[in-house]
């Protein structure tokens, strides 16, 4: 049951999904202003970037003014939230890289790790500020009184899981041909910016995907979310691997006074040259992701699962 009573599990199918996930939210959210279990912070945004996801396919059948009231706060929540999930990600990779450098190292990089623990704290405090704010608990208040009240007409028109898909269409073919555009002629030695947007795409094509799946799954249809999920996660490994790196050298241009030693900064180069080797390696594996999310049978489970409107003009290129 969410917070104000309403069943998920009745109404309109994406009143049901949305209702689910505001009552993962709810949960997740308690759980990281008591302390929070290491993933809480992922299962929030996760369950974020879902409700994000919905909104964008389903949002025209919300008032026009709701729709974009909330779409603007569920991204501002994103956005205030993304900071301490980096940092969460970035010690837990730098913890398992320290494992494997000398004593010596691991000493010359203390300074540094203390200064990363130190922002990695300030940032989970802003992030209890942000989940502690009034705009926050407006935001999930009004989700919830908003989902508890009678669907809009066209949200009751969509009853079940296959309706919720077919007037997904559209938006997922959309998402689709969009991947493919900004994914076309990247390479090893392109910027990460081009690799961002892609991977902004893809996740939102994902968690839409998953978001709509059939009950009980359907092979083509599970195929699809693990050829995306497997690009998803190189991109994501990009991000991650350029993150790291630039936060690595603002910390060491930002060292206090007499710790910035030769010896300090020559172990942070090698973790810069690692992480550039990790890098390249995760680049040449897009490669192969991509053209699998780009290949003739993936294309092929798109058009049979999300066929195509003769007027639409988001057709998948052959």
């Amino acid at each position: 049951m969410t917070q104000g009573g309403k069943d998920p599990g009745h109404g309109p199918e994406l009143w049901r999904l949305l209702g689910q996930l505001l009552e993962t939210l709810n949960g997740q959210r308690t759980e990281l202003l008591a302390g929070r279990r290491p993933e809480s912070l992922h299962d929030f945004r996760v369950a974020l970037r879902r409700t994000r996801a919905l909104l964008g396919a389903f949002g025209h059948l919300l008032p026009t003014a709701e729709g974009a009231h909330l779409r603007k706060e569920f991204r501002w929540l994103g956005a205030q939230t993304g900071p301490a999930r980096d940092l969460e990600v970035f010690q837990l990779r730098l913890a398992a890289d320290l494992t494997d450098l000398a004593a010596a190292t691991r000493s010359d990089l203390q300074p540094l790790l203390e200064l990363l623990d130190a922002r990695h704290r300030a940032a989970d405090f802003q992030l209890q500020q942000v989940l502690e704010s009034r705009r926050c608990q407006q935001l999930l208040d009004h989700w919830q009184t908003f989902l508890a009240a009678e669907p809009p007409a066209g949200a009751a028109a969509v009853p079940d899981r296959e309706s919720a898909k077919e007037l997904a269409s559209r938006r997922i073919r959309k998402l689709y041909v969009r991947s493919l555009r900004q994914g076309k002629g990247l390479d090893v030695g392109s910027p990460a910016e081009a690799f961002h947007r892609l991977r902004i795409t893809c996740k939102k094509l994902r968690y839409l995907l998953e978001s709509l799946r059939p009950i009980p799954p359907r092979k083509p249809f599970e195929k699809l979310i693990q050829t995306l999920k497997g690009l998803q996660e190189v991109l994501g490994a990009d991000h991650d691997c350029a993150f790291q790196a630039a936060a690595l050298e603002e910390l060491a241009r930002n060292l206090p006074a007499g710790q910035a030693t030769v010896a300090t900064l020559l172990a942070t180069g090698r973790l810069l040259e690692r992480l550039e080797r990790r890098r390249l390696a995760t680049r040449e594996l897009f490669l192969v992701r991509f053209a699998l999310h780009t290949g003739v049978k993936n294309r092929s489970r798109i058009e049979r699962l999300f066929p195509d409107k003769p007027s639409s003009s988001h057709r998948v290129p052959r």
